[in-house]
């Protein structure tokens, strides 16, 4: 029987058959994952190991057909959320999970986003809105959907003044077609974000219109590059502050 230890985050999972649980993992050494975990909704002593966005090291048993469950053997070790998070935080680890869910490809690994995910597990706060862009911004970055934000995507000058996001940022003197849509300052902004970790991002100051506008921003280009819409996003827009 071979065996593979595994470093993963929880994001999401199905109760199966009468005590077990299917869950759906980010992990470090296979990226995307479907594990099964057996007899677990009849032991209490295991039940907080498999909540939303816990951290996990395990050990499953690697299947013949790399497209079967992988049944998890033994939990080493875990490391839940706090427990006195508020609904904000809460909400914003479950659009994480999908977001997630929806873009990362099953079986490849992608360090970076195993890294940013632990470093936005530690940065959790009740700024949602602030958070989620940040979060957008970096994920979306590391799988090439979102450009870079310091250089036009046509003649690869450094930007200085307003300009188009359309898939790519173009400055004002390659736009000759549509409005300019992000001012200077916010392309700083985003360009920040890219670019440093999330506790000096979570410093940056932003008023209600800025994070307002960033976030509608952010989610239209996500969902031009992806057509996959967030559910989550969807049915709880009016509680992001």
């Amino acid at each position: 029987m071979r065996t593979q230890k595994i470093h993963a985050f929880i994001l999401k999972k199905t109760p199966y058959k009468e005590s077990d649980f299917i869950l759906q993992l980010f992990t470090l050494e296979k990226g995307l994952l479907s594990c099964l975990v057996k007899g677990v909704r009849k032991n209490n002593k295991w039940k907080s190991d498999f909540e939303l966005f816990t951290l996990i090291e395990a050990e499953y048993i690697i299947p013949k057909d790399k497209n079967s469950l992988r049944k998890i053997i033994s939990i080493e070790g875990s490391s839940p959320i706090e427990k006195d998070f508020g609904y904000n935080e809460l909400l914003s680890i479950s659009v994480i999970s999908e977001i997630c869910l929806k873009n990362c490809p099953e079986h490849h690994p992608i360090e970076r986003i195993f890294n940013l995910l632990y470093y936005t597990r530690l940065s959790l706060n009740a700024d949602n809105k602030r958070f989620l862009i940040i979060f957008l911004v970096k994920f979306f970055s590391i799988i090439g959907l979102f450009p870079e934000f310091k250089h036009c995507g046509v003649c690869n000058q450094q930007i200085s003044s307003n300009v188009l996001w359309n898939k790519q940022i173009i400055c004002s003197k390659c736009n000759n077609v549509q409005e300019e849509n992000l001012d200077f300052t916010e392309v700083k902004v985003l360009y920040f974000f890219q670019m440093n970790d999330f506790q000096n991002c979570l410093k940056v100051k932003m008023d209600q219109e800025l994070k307002n506008k960033l976030f509608n921003k952010v989610c239209k280009e996500f969902l031009h590059h992806t057509e996959k819409s967030i559910k989550t996003l969807d049915l709880h827009n009016d509680d992001f502050m």
